[in-house]
């Protein structure tokens, strides 16, 4: 079954949600993301603002203040739940992975 748009999320956009909990501008996002990760992800300008472009399009986020070229965005209630949502399928994939190398290992224990 195809993926529908925004019905799960890349490992960027869950961290923007994360990070847009509270308002924050472009910079304040990248820097958020990157500390909440403990540096495994760095967002380029490229990638941030495509992600930003596609959350605000579908009502996941909302920009808040524009003081020229400074925007701030947060988190709106539909994204909160989409975030929600992906922290709960996340969670059922970790428990999925952990049933199925239990019963690997024990299987190769009965062999």
């Amino acid at each position: 079954m195809a993926r529908k748009k925004l019905d799960t999320l890349s490992e960027q956009m869950h961290y923007v949600l994360l990070a847009l909990q509270k308002e924050r501008c472009g910079t304040e996002i990248a820097q958020e993301v990157k500390e909440i990760s403990h540096q495994r992800i760095q967002l380029g300008p490229g990638t941030l603002y495509t992600i930003l472009s596609q959350f605000e399009e579908a009502g996941i986020i909302a920009e808040t203040k524009v003081e020229g070229r400074k925007r701030s965005y947060l988190i709106t209630a539909q994204g909160l739940q989409l975030l929600k949502n992906e922290f709960q399928r996340l969670q059922q994939m970790i428990k999925d992975t952990q049933d199925a190398m239990s019963r690997k290992e024990k299987n190769e224990k009965e062999i």
